[in-house]
């Protein structure tokens, strides 16, 4: 069962945090994606966050692409190397 109104609350806590995020493109980061309806990516864990890469950022928005901690065997992922989030 997916946590709607559990994530509504982060969500109100995240958008009165502002936008000042100073993003380029390239960088790895942890993203608030939340709960989403039907097979979109959601966050994991209490806090909806998940690893994004930073593909283009235009004005205070920026577009992604979601990354997976799950090992996968495929021409579509690329694996990172050990370690590397620190």
């Amino acid at each position: 069962m997916k946590r709607f109104d559990e994530r509504n609350i982060l969500k109100k806590k995240v958008n009165d945090q502002g936008d000042s995020l100073f993003v380029k493109a390239r960088e790895v980061w942890f993203a608030h994606l939340g709960i989403n309806v039907g097979n979109e990516e959601d966050g994991k864990g209490k806090s909806f966050q998940r690893p994004v890469l930073i593909l283009k950022k235009v004005g205070n928005m920026f577009f992604v692409a979601p990354m997976t901690t799950k090992g996968r065997d495929d021409k579509f992922y690329h694996t990172l190397p050990e370690g590397y989030f620190g």
